[in-house]
């Protein structure tokens, strides 16, 4: 997906919140590890955070990368408000923009559409949940180019972990 820099800003062109979440994820990054540029990685994150808010799950993923790759550059306060603003962030958006609970959009988007959204039984999430997480493994696994690259990927993580 990295396309260079400044080309992979043009993500934002796709006018959805997924690809401007990808694309300030990356900016994020970029500033992040070319250019140590700390409080420049926790604005696009934050952001981030603001256009897509699931995309904090990915931004809570880079952390124990980002310092294995950072190790010793920056304090632990530093590190500390690195992991705190975007959490922030999305939490302040949550509270002043309230929306419809994860489990509601979950189960909307698995068994839906639903006439009204706050009327959904949350009940039963769990079983839902892992059936349909089930179903999409399954149904990934049983592609041959997908079973492929899965496993490639392991030998190599494997071949390569230094």
């Amino acid at each position: 997906m990295y396309l260079g820099e400044p080309k992979f800003i043009l993500f934002c062109n796709v006018a959805t919140p997924d690809s401007l979440a990808i694309a300030l994820t990356l900016l994020g990054l970029h500033f992040l590890i070319s250019n140590k540029k700390l409080l420049i990685s926790i604005l696009f994150f934050s952001l981030a955070t603001l256009a897509r808010p699931d995309s904090v799950v990915t931004y809570l993923c880079f952390i124990p990368l980002i310092y294995k790759i950072k190790n010793g550059m920056f304090t632990n306060l530093q590190l500390f408000f690195y992991i705190l603003i975007p959490l922030l962030t999305y939490e302040l958006s949550s509270y002043i923009f309230p929306g419809f609970g994860l489990k509601e959009l979950i189960i909307f988007t698995i068994k839906g559409p639903f006439p009204y959204i706050m009327k959904i039984d949350t009940s039963n999430f769990w079983g839902i949940y892992f059936k349909a997480l089930k179903d999409d493994l399954v149904s990934m696994f049983s592609l041959t180019r997908f079973s492929l690259f899965f496993f490639l990927n392991l030998l190599f993580l494997y071949l390569f972990k230094k």
